[in-house]
């Protein structure tokens, strides 16, 4: 679906910032066999030009009350594990884009510009790297699956920015005069499940002295162990399938329920 755009003011804006597709799994023995055919594969080399291993410290202390009279600090665990990036995205139109791979989840980072047309391409070549994960490694078990979508813009005002947010969504319909004379911000939190599906969302508000405001709406769907058990049937879909019309489409209908689409400029 293409990217909605407002008026605001004399600008044309895309509220879309940023948008995180992570996959959380278990069970892989061999990340470094994973990542040899990721780099050998089409659509990695062909879309992401850059890569580069990231060194991570994982320290565990343990500090029992003889630390004092010993004059040391045990070390329990001192891991150095490595997370795998892929850059310098190719994709059309071009976006600032990093894949990270690491033994327990892939991460896409997409940070959106004016240009920012659709999800799609990135959903697949999320999916594609899972399938490739799968066929390496049967064993794997994926036990999260997630989209997370930030929105947000800043206004002249309040009466602005409601111009293009539903004041409602963030329970503004009656604190209207309040937040405009006291408040610097506000934040409303929101958690539900919906037909098998994870939902959060942060709504946030905020007032900068020059009287300008930034309006903000922070979404979060995903698919965990406790939706796998509720709904068994969900083993049995592919990755693009659960992104796409599990995950995306409602984080768009979640969206368009706190947009005013009627002022959007390209509303199909």
């Amino acid at each position: 679906m293409a990217q909605i755009r407002f008026r605001v003011g004399d600008r044309t804006v895309s509220l879309l910032k940023e948008i995180i597709i992570r996959l959380d799994f278990e069970s892989l023995t061999d990340l470094n066999a994973v990542i040899k055919r990721l780099k050998r594969e089409n659509f990695i080399n062909t879309f992401l030009k850059g890569y580069r291993v990231i060194k991570s410290n994982r320290i565990s202390l343990q500090m029992p009350p003889s630390v004092v009279e010993d004059k040391f600090i045990p070390v329990e665990r001192y891991d150095v594990t490595d997370m795998h990036r892929f850059f310098d995205s190719a994709i059309e139109p071009i976006q600032d884009v990093t894949l990270d791979v690491t033994e327990t989840y892939v991460c896409l980072t997409i940070k959106t510009n004016d240009d920012y047309s659709s999800i799609e391409p990135y959903i697949e070549l999320v999916s594609n790297v899972a399938n490739l994960i799968k066929s390496e490694d049967s064993y794997v078990r994926f036990c999260r699956i997630a989209i997370r979508k930030i929105d947000g813009e800043d206004f002249e005002n309040l009466e602005e920015g409601f111009r293009v947010f539903k004041s409602s969504r963030f329970d503004m319909e009656h604190n209207f005069e309040h937040f405009s004379k006291t408040t610097h911000k506000a934040v409303l939190m929101d958690y539900f499940m919906a037909d098998s599906v994870k939902f959060n969302m942060t709504n946030s508000i905020e007032k900068f002295r020059n009287g300008k405001c930034r309006i903000c709406l922070d979404m979060d769907s995903y698919i965990d162990e406790e939706c796998y058990r509720e709904s068994p049937d969900l083993r049995a879909l592919d990755v693009d399938e659960i992104l796409k019309n599990r995950l995306n489409n409602r984080l768009y209908s979640l969206f368009a329920e706190c947009v005013i689409l009627e002022h959007a400029i390209n509303n199909e």
